[in-house]
Formats: C-alpha cells, sequence, structure tokens
C-alpha cells in the first residue's frame, strides 16, 4: 500500500491528476436520487475545475510572455512575477477543490 502512495504522489506530481477513487470507499447503495445529485454534482465540479484550469494555464502563459516581453523594466517583470504566483496558486486549488469534493463525495 505504502509504494501505491508513492507512485500516486509522483504521479500527482509530474503529471497533475490522481485517480483517487480507487482509495475510497465506494457508497454501499445509494438511492436513484442520491445518485442523481452526485452525478451532478461531478459534472459540475468536473466543468469548473476545466475552465479555471485552462484560464490558470492560459494566465501561466501570458506571465511568461510579459517576462519575456518586459526587457528588464522592474515594473513589467514584478506584474509578470505577480501573475505566475496567482496562476500556480489557482492550479493547486483547482486540484486541491477536487480531491476534497471527491473525498467528500464518496466517503458519504
Amino acid at each position: 500500500m505504502r509504494v501505491k502512495w508513492r507512485l500516486d504522489i509522483w504521479k500527482l506530481i509530474v503529471i497533475g491528476t490522481v485517480d483517487i477513487q480507487n482509495f475510497l470507499p465506494q457508497p454501499s447503495q445509494v438511492d436513484a436520487a442520491g445518485e442523481d445529485a452526485v452525478g451532478k454534482v461531478f459534472a459540475l465540479v468536473n466543468i469548473l475545475s476545466g475552465l479555471i484550469g485552462v484560464l490558470a494555464f492560459l494566465s501561466l502563459i501570458a506571465a511568461g510572455y510579459l517576462y519575456i516581453a518586459s526587457c528588464g523594466d522592474e515594473k513589467k517583470v514584478e506584474d509578470a512575477k505577480k501573475l505566475t504566483g496567482a496562476a500556480i496558486a489557482a492550479i493547486i486549488l483547482v486540484v486541491l477543490a477536487k480531491m476534497i469534493t471527491e473525498f467528500l463525495l464518496y466517503a458519504w
């Protein structure tokens, strides 16, 4: 089990994805209404995390362009660094939000 966790942590660091469903207990019995609600929550989380992830990635590319185009101007370099930090924070928040949501939905 320990090796599996290490491999999944490595996948999270390198690839950015982990299949968290293998670690969590599956719901034993869910009624039709509950199953439909869980499906809707998963769909909403997937759509929002995908959109925010794409926007964060595009912000990271824009920050790199600003950094390259700054030509040593201190204010532009500082703006590019702030944008880079915000984009990385957004990516981390998206991954954590998705993991927490999946954990909560599978745990209960």
